[in-house]
């Protein structure tokens, strides 16, 4: 589960999730600091790797008000350690489901594809630029499934938030993975 503990006043600790099998991944806090977004895996998806399929959740910090935020029927990949990432602005939400990038707002609304590539081949683990206008994530060859024992080539792209204008930034015979930015 997700644990809230107060680091500074000396508080308890707060159980706000219960995962069954394996454990829920936070993504981060609302703006207001009411709730917390996060990854649970979802026994029922179909999973060909050996990542976590699964749904993004709400949940407010006190534990209640549970809610899930994609679609019951849409497989949220895992996007390194959590299954999306939280815009900077708290906006959006960026996930992948079966290689395609999409958003959506942490209130479950504006669900919208960024990326899929007219080829086939996986976008996997979108991160957001540090300004939030840009979206980068690793394209594996269409046809190829990353495991623990097989990691395809792949590239890093970068796109901008409303989807335009895909550019290869790093082609490697590599296997590239959870990319992340930081400002300069």
């Amino acid at each position: 589960g997700i644990y809230l503990i107060d680091g500074f006043g000396g508080g308890g600790v707060v159980r706000l999730t219960r995962a069954s099998g394996e454990a829920d991944r936070p993504l981060g806090f609302s703006r207001d600091g009411s709730q917390i977004y996060f990854f649970r895996p979802v026994p029922r998806f179909p999973n060909p790797t050996d990542e976590p399929i699964g749904s993004l959740f709400a949940v407010n910090q006190d534990g209640s008000g549970l809610r899930r935020i994609t679609p019951p029927d849409m497989p949220v990949s895992v996007t390194g350690t959590s299954g999306g990432r939280l815009s900077t602005d708290g906006r959006w939400i960026v996930f992948s489901s079966e290689g395609i990038i999409w958003m959506i707002q942490p209130d479950g609304s504006g669900l919208t594809k960024v990326f899929e590539d007219p080829e086939g081949g996986p976008a996997i683990t979108p991160t957001w630029s540090p300004d939030g206008r840009f979206i980068m994530f690793a394209l594996d060859p269409p046809g190829t499934f990353a495991t623990l024992d097989v990691a395809p080539p792949s590239t890093l792209y970068v796109v901008r938030a409303d989807g335009s204008e895909p550019m290869p930034i790093l082609v490697s015979d590599a296997w590239t993975k959870a990319p992340d930015w930081v400002a300069a």
